[in-house]
């Protein structure tokens, strides 16, 4: 089965003002764009709604399966630097106490967290540091929260406008949650984690999980799946059609509805217009390059909800309060990594078969399994709440599978914690040892390595600042706080009564200064009664300040705004009070959403063999008011005038050859354009089309360049700009200037009828022509080498066009 598309480059953007823009597709995220897209005003009309998502689309079947793909796919920012591409899949977040592992792509975290839907201990909504409306709705469902069977339950019960239990129910009815199938093979993971649970008294209970364990065939919103077929790698993305991560539900489900779902757009802050009418959601279009030097344009909205993740919804407020927006002095507490502790029950007496298939099969009498089935839970209601925890078990990449053996003989050596020994286990010991080493991470030791998830408390006090533009989280001594000690103490004994080695998280040794890592990140915007005690008020809503007044028509949905540590998986957290956000923006606005299946969704288009290819180009240049005059003439009068003009562009075709063969085909454009005689600030660029081998009909020697696009300043006026470059028969000196000369038309008004404006003459200097070249990236979803070939003799063509060499058989065109 082939994978499908549901989204477009940014760069793609319809329009330059929508109803409703989310950034970011996690949770909340994808929430928000399928309610908002369902909702309907009073008058039966439909929302615009548009999702700006900064990675990259992952079609199943592309997820990394060996080492030498993982490596592309990851992004690591340090204090000073970055280093990886910004889209990649796995995004590192190095800090002096406290790690953070998110994913950057089109579903967030679901495409490569492991699933788990839990609902937290009632008690953790007892905290006051949530807001009253929060506490007093919570309590109201506290028998419906705990371990014994949470998600079942909520599923179960009916929808009474009880806001946080219909917020549980929506979210479980969309994302499917299942336990692993007692007709089914137990893995030997699982059967490991039962042994380990005997000696903690507590039982091991199968947990609900977002996976697909049913029949071949399209889901609750038309997208086809298959069952799980066990091999373990959930953590990598799944490639077998069976994770119920957000690409299979509320994603394509908001696009059914009339969502727009653009990628690669790094969104830095928002801010009002002039009139005070409207949001601006200023971004740039994720590259490879500098990040100073890319595009930046923005869009328009009446409403924003802001769902890039507990660092990036945070940075995005930070950076928007640099710039003159008021919000709370809470922002960015309350950081929690949730009591997240990652350790390793090292060659235990019983198998595990803990490491996930990679590129290989699971056999189908014993699977690795989804990466976690089962949780021992040691929430205890008669022992304080920071206490409690509960530990699933886990597998291992199997990308990774060809590192793992040394790597744990490694941290055995250095960081292994274990108990006595007789001569008996130290024989079998040093067997394990060489057969592990001798036969790779599926014989020997690793074969009896179980990998522990603990979530637990941690008290929540991280603070997340930006430190030169880039998101910080400080937390002095996070790694020796009680509660985790607490928890390396329990993995340890759980491990040693299976007669194990327990190996802690590498990153948390003495010599590393008992750092942690974190893959569920919660807080930096959390809510509160008022302004001066959170971020935004129970609705989700931003507060303007320290007071109690909220700002109209800015939210935040995600972790984020998550106050405290909720000592589970926040999945199923962050989806309830997404779901009770949407529904109380629709109901303060008198909107309806329709929360109904039986919409199938129109068909994707598929992932074919067509390449692609994206660009950025700089041009700088006059540009001069008066409909009369010519080129020439604006030039001067440009110059005269001092009125520079500067446009700065990301150009991207989706299939290279159409381009390049069809004058009527275009690629999309899009960025921002810089002109004092227009506005004081940048204009946004929009319905940008890029056409090349367009017949001149002045000159039928020559062809042209065109370019078109709608430009919209912060204030909301619209202007139009045609653009082109005359490429003629005539090497020599010429050709320089063909190439990098555009001649603009601007009109004012939003198309190529409203009255002429003005003209002006914009060049491309020799060391912007370099870059652009360098800039130049294809595209394909293939990977095979007869593809990699045609690619680059589709841009071989192109390059010929661009310098000349096209007219060797002038009568193609």
């Amino acid at each position: 089965m082939q994978g499908t598309l549901i989204a477009l480059p940014v760069v793609d953007r319809q329009r330059e003002a929508y109803d409703v823009v989310v950034v970011g597709s996690g949770y909340g995220g994808s929430i928000a764009a399928a309610r908002m897209a369902r909702a309907r005003r009073a008058d039966g009309t439909s929302l615009t709604v548009a999702l700006l998502e900064r990675g990259r689309e992952h079609p199943t079947g592309s997820f990394p399966d060996t080492a030498l793909k993982v490596v592309p796919e990851m992004q690591v920012t340090f204090h000073d630097r970055h280093e990886g591409s910004e889209t990649g899949l796995y995004d590192l977040h190095v800090n002096e106490d406290l790690h953070v592992f998110v994913a950057c792509g089109l579903g967030g975290g679901s495409l490569i967290n492991a699933g788990a839907a839990v609902i937290p201990d009632p008690r953790v909504f007892a905290d006051p540091a949530w807001p009253r409306e929060i506490r007093d709705e919570a309590a109201r469902i506290a028998d419906l929260i705990g371990a014994s069977a949470p998600v079942a339950a909520v599923q179960g019960r009916p929808l009474d406008d009880d806001l946080l239990a219909d917020g549980y129910a929506r979210a479980a009815q969309m994302l499917r949650p299942a336990s692993y199938p007692q007709t089914w093979p137990t893995p030997a993971k699982l059967k490991a984690l039962e042994e380990m649970a005997k000696s903690t008294g507590a039982p091991c209970t199968r947990v609900p999980i977002n996976v697909h364990f049913g029949a071949k065939g399209p889901n609750h919103v038309g997208v086809e799946q298959e069952p799980c077929a066990g091999c373990g790698d959930c953590m990598t993305g799944c490639n077998h059609y069976a994770k119920n991560t957000l690409m299979v539900n509320y994603l394509p489900d908001a696009r059914t509805h009339g969502a727009e779902i653009y990628t690669q757009a790094v969104v830095s802050h928002v801010s009002r217009d002039p009139q005070d009418t409207h949001w601006l959601v200023h971004y740039r279009i994720a590259g490879n390059g500098a990040l100073a030097d890319a595009p930046v344009s923005f869009v328009r909205a009446g409403l924003v909800v802001l769902a890039a993740g507990a660092l990036g919804s945070t940075g995005i407020l930070l950076r928007s309060r640099e710039r003159g927006l008021a919000a709370s002095p809470a922002l960015g507490s309350k950081f929690t990594g949730n009591g997240d502790v990652v350790g390793f029950g090292y060659g235990l007496d019983d198998r595990v078969n803990g490491v996930g298939t990679g590129a290989g099969r699971a056999a189908p009498d014993d699977p690795v399994g989804p990466c976690i089935t089962g949780i021992i839970d040691l929430r205890d209601p008669g022992r304080p709440l920071a206490e409690g925890m509960i530990i699933e078990e886990g597998s291992l990449a199997g990308a990774m599978a060809p590192l793992l053996p040394a790597a744990f003989g490694f941290a055995e050596t250095i960081w292994g914690e274990g108990g006595q020994q007789r001569i008996s286990g130290w024989l079998r010991e040093s067997w394990y040892k060489f057969s592990g080493l001798a036969g790779g991470a599926y014989r020997g030791k690793m074969a009896h390595t179980q990998t522990l998830l603990v979530m637990s408390h941690d008290g929540a006090a991280g603070q997340v600042v930006l430190h030169a533009d880039r998101v910080r989280v400080n937390w002095p001594g996070a790694g020796n706080l009680p509660e985790n000690l607490q928890v390396h103490e329990e993995l340890k004994r759980l491990t040693v009564a299976r007669g194990g080695t327990y190996v802690r998280n590498p990153v948390w040794s003495q010599a590393l200064g008992h750092q942690l890592i974190t893959v569920h990140p919660l807080g930096g915007c959390p809510m509160g009664e008022t302004g001066l005690l959170g971020v935004v008020n129970h609705k989700n809503q931003v507060f303007r300040g320290d007071g109690g007044a909220a700002y109209e028509g800015l939210y935040v949905m995600d972790g984020s705004v998550v106050p405290r540590s909720v000592g589970v998986n926040p999945l199923m957290t962050i989806s309830a009070l997404s779901e009770r956000a949407c529904a109380l923006i629709a109901s303060d606005r008198g909107w309806s959403i329709d929360y109904s299946f039986g919409l199938m969704p129109a068909r994707p288009a598929p992932c074919g063999p067509a390449t692609g290819l994206s660009f950025t180009e700089t041009m700088r240049g006059v540009l001069a008011p008066g409909a009369g005059l010519d080129f020439e003439a604006a030039a001067a009068a440009g110059e005269a005038g001092g009125l520079e003009c500067q446009v700065a562009l990301s150009i991207a075709a989706a299939d290279l050859d159409a381009l390049v063969d069809d004058a009527t085909h275009y690629a999309v454009l899009s960025g921002s354009l810089s002109a004092k005689a227009l506005s004081a600030r940048p204009l946004t660029i929009s319905d940008g089309r890029f056409h090349v081998f367009v017949l001149d009909p002045d000159d039928p020697a020559s062809r042209l360049v065109r370019y078109r696009m709608r430009l919209t300043a912060e204030d909301g006026k619209t202007y139009w700009c045609e653009g082109m470059k005359r490429m003629r028969d005539d090497p020599g000196p010429d050709l320089w200037t063909d190439i990098t000369t555009l001649f603009i038309t601007v009109h004012a008004g939003a198309n190529e009828q409203a009255p002429v404006w003005g003209r002006g003459i914009l060049t491309i200097h020799p060391d912007e022509l370099l870059s652009e070249i360098f800039s130049m990236r294809l595209q394909t979803a293939s990977v095979s080498w007869p593809d990699r070939i045609r690619s680059l003799k589709s841009l071989s063509r192109l390059a010929h066009f661009m310098g000349g060499e096209m007219w060797s058989n002038r009568s193609r065109a």
